[in-house]
């Protein structure tokens, strides 16, 4: 049942209107929630897409929602379930608006759409007032503000005790992975429930409603970290692409640069196979390469933008040409 945004956003903020739009009826904040402009923010009432004409950020509803409530993407979502109208609530997932963003996503029934809780035992690194951050993420260096933005936390019990938990969202569906805080030759490096991973794209609610490029890489943290440094991005949980995310893409950006781990033949094989995929579907695809013994969530800011600037075209002979990807960065949260 798509969400009624005009009423659920009328229990987040007073704002005015709504008036006619070039694209429908828009409802006017009195403040934009990342720099502060006042009647800037218009956010459209039939979709949920939403610009600010100050700052120009914009994006889908879930976004919004987790910038005036200054929670992560999934207690956002979980405040859009039955049209509540409260502010989110620390570790919990829900529903998402069936057009979220602008996309109707369909192909999904009731049968097949993806929606798995949180495991047992899961614990929030920020619970609204405390911070509990596991060593793993202060030494991988991910910033709070992303912590708090995706959602993570890690269990102290049941089956993913000892793992950081990553909550998954995309259009209507949800699901996490939790990663080992220490792996060795028995322990899985990642868990998660057992539905079909590759319905979600980790990052999706970030993007713009059309974003000039996107970067593919394939592990959550990959995508964190590209997001830290002002680069929109997807993971696609793996070295596959699935027609479903192929169809999220596809509406998102004409423009794609796959960044997968590419240190063997067999990596470079996945990501020749990822950009064969994107073809015919996305308008441009180029393929960028790391330095050897790198990935997106190990290099800096500089390797990436490196990278980037001297992805290769995938199918052009010219060979290597300039990434039309110009990274922008996320406003600090407050």
């Amino acid at each position: 049942m798509p969400v009624d945004y005009e009423d659920h956003l009328a229990g987040l903020t007073d704002f005015k209107g709504p008036r006619p739009g070039h694209h429908g009826p828009q409802a006017v904040l009195p403040s934009c929630p990342f720099c502060g402009a006042e009647d800037k923010l218009w956010v459209n009432v039939d979709n949920g897409l939403w610009h600010c004409y100050r700052c120009e950020e914009g994006g889908g509803y879930i976004r919004l929602v987790a910038a005036l409530s200054g929670c992560s993407l999934s207690d956002a979502a979980a405040s859009l379930r039955d049209g509540r109208r409260r502010a989110p609530e620390a570790g919990s997932l829900g529903d998402l608006a069936a057009r979220l963003g602008g996309l109707t996503l369909d192909g999904a029934t009731e049968a097949e759409r993806v929606e798995a809780d949180l495991p047992d035992g899961f614990v929030p690194c920020f619970d609204g007032s405390r911070w509990r951050v596991p060593r793993f993420l202060s030494r991988r260096g991910v910033p709070r503000g992303l912590i708090q933005v995706y959602g993570l936390g890690y269990c102290e019990t049941g089956r993913c005790r000892n793992r950081v938990v990553i909550p998954v969202v995309t259009g209507t569906e949800r699901a996490w992975q939790a990663r080992a805080i220490r792996t060795g030759p028995s322990v899985a490096k990642y868990l998660s429930p057992p539905v079909d991973m590759g319905r979600l794209l980790f990052g999706e609610p970030l993007l713009r409603p059309k974003e000039e490029t996107v970067v593919i890489v394939e592990g959550a943290f990959d995508s964190i970290r590209l997001t830290e440094y002002g680069v929109p991005s997807v993971a696609i949980l793996g070295k596959n692409l699935s027609d479903r995310q192929l169809a999220i893409l596809s509406a998102r950006t004409s423009s794609v640069v796959v960044l997968l781990d590419t240190d063997d033949e067999r990596a470079e094989a996945s990501a020749i196979k990822v950009a064969d995929d994107l073809r015919g579907s996305i308008a441009t695809v180029k393929i960028a390469r790391l330095p050897s013994g790198l990935d997106p969530d190990t290099a800096t800011r500089e390797e990436i933008d490196d990278a980037l600037r001297e992805a290769v075209d995938h199918g052009s002979i010219a060979g290597r040409c300039r990434s039309a990807l110009v990274p922008r960065r996320l406003p600090p949260r407050r």
